[in-house]
């Protein structure tokens, strides 16, 4: 995985493409080898872990999950996620 398909990913969900339930899906898929991945993309994945597990533990809505998302992110079409 790159970075560039995590910000993909996190564009379809945040603009209603893909449901939670696709996100999360998709996530933990290819989140897996977390570990093998560079350290760029071992931070996003960890930066998304953190908030999926608020979202599952502390019960954060998903309207919060989405915000936080966009803003620790800030995915969208052309724009890379820097870390």
């Amino acid at each position: 995985m790159n970075i560039e398909d995590l910000s993909k990913a996190v564009f379809d969900y945040e603009s209603g493409r893909w449901s939670l339930d696709q996100f999360a899906d998709w996530f933990r898929h290819v989140s897996r080898p977390k570990f093998a991945e560079s350290p760029q993309v071992l931070n996003a994945i960890l930066e998304i872990d953190s908030l999926f597990s608020r979202l599952d533990h502390d019960g954060i809505e998903e309207s919060e999950f989405r915000r936080e998302l966009a803003n620790t992110l800030g995915a969208s079409p052309g724009r890379t996620l820097v870390f």
